[in-house]
């Protein structure tokens, strides 16, 4: 890992157990971080025959031209919402997580302006894809705004239902004393079973991130 001054530094538990949802912010805040879309000690797929989910997944000119296809992982995937550094944080208090099928995820680099996005798609069983969107809702309000990574993280819900089985806009938000303000945007969106996050840098406006949402609809219903 490089930290904000350039330096090599050696990975430690912390970084390797960084949420994904602060990959997109501490990027953008100056700290390069590999993608926390496949980490160990994530929850093996729940039993049942699983939907597929990498088709979910978007080409990389979904988030336009000069953007590029990175990682895809199927295996270890962890949850997006994780939020180890959250005080109030417990994983068993998001219970949707225990019935997760399959999930697979993708990141996307752009070089100029340098940027990277993360998209997680994931299968529940019967009745739990709302019920997942359910427990984002509750990470927000646990840890809506916690010190770390050496500065304030926040996220703030600006949005739900505008695409449909519950959708959900978030601004995420980290303030260090060491670099400007970093801004970036997450969007969920559901399809009967399947569930798709995509966190990407601040568009410049809430559209740019509504745009994304109906990408990511019209792939779910390829699925």
């Amino acid at each position: 890992m490089v930290n904000h001054r350039g330096k090599r530094t050696k990975p430690n538990a912390r970084a390797r157990t960084v949420s994904a949802l602060a990959v997109m912010l501490l990027a953008l805040a100056g700290t390069t971080l590999s993608a926390c879309a496949d980490r160990p000690g994530a929850r093996p797929p729940a039993a049942g025959r699983p939907v597929a989910v990498e088709p979910a997944l978007l080409s990389a000119s979904a988030l336009g031209a000069d953007w590029a296809a990175g990682t895809t992982s199927v295996d270890g995937v962890r949850w997006p919402w994780a939020q180890e550094d959250c005080p109030g944080y417990r994983d068993g208090d998001f219970p949707a997580q225990r019935h997760r099928q399959a999930a697979a995820a993708r990141q996307y680099l752009r070089t100029t302006p340098r940027a990277a996005a993360l998209q997680v798609v994931e299968a529940y069983e019967p009745e739990w894809a709302g019920r997942a969107l359910d427990d984002v809702r509750r990470v927000l309000l646990t840890c809506g705004s916690y010190p770390a990574y050496g500065g304030q993280v926040s996220f703030s819900l600006l949005d739900s239902d505008f695409a449909g089985d519950g959708a959900l806009l978030v601004r995420g938000r980290i303030v260090t004393a060491e670099a400007p303000a970093a801004v970036s945007y997450f969007v969920v969106v559901r399809r009967g079973l399947v569930v798709s996050t995509l966190n990407l840098p601040d568009p410049g406006d809430e559209s740019g991130a509504r745009a994304v949402a109906a990408r990511l609809v019209e792939q779910l219903d390829r699925v």
